[in-house]
């Protein structure tokens, strides 16, 4: 049992360690700090030296794109529309693929 102290020491003081960061708001970032997060739904900002995170969703209904809270409609990217030619294409190639195109055709 006294062999465990150790880590159970370590483990309190790591977890301490990660509070106190965590509670001074992290490390000091740069003004220019602007990041969204993975699932787009938060942005990270840089105000007097340290990170604020602002709820894009939460707070106002927006998402996280570019840096900038942006309505959802204003989002450059959208990859469930499939543009012209590809839509033309994709069927093409898949009737070739399963037959129902022939190399003449």
């Amino acid at each position: 049992m006294p062999a465990r102290l150790p880590v159970v020491i370590v483990s309190l003081v790591a977890a301490l360690v990660v509070a106190l960061v965590a509670a001074c708001g992290g490390p000091e970032c740069s003004d220019d700090l602007a990041e969204c997060s993975a699932d787009a739904l938060t942005l990270t900002v840089c105000e007097g030296g340290k990170r604020r995170a602002i709820a894009c969703m939460a707070d106002q209904g927006r998402l996280c794109e570019g840096g900038a809270c942006v309505d959802p409609g204003d989002c450059t990217e959208d990859r469930r529309t499939i543009e012209p030619p590809t839509d033309y294409l994709l069927a093409y190639w898949m009737g070739r693929h399963y037959g129902f195109i022939g190399e003449n055709d």
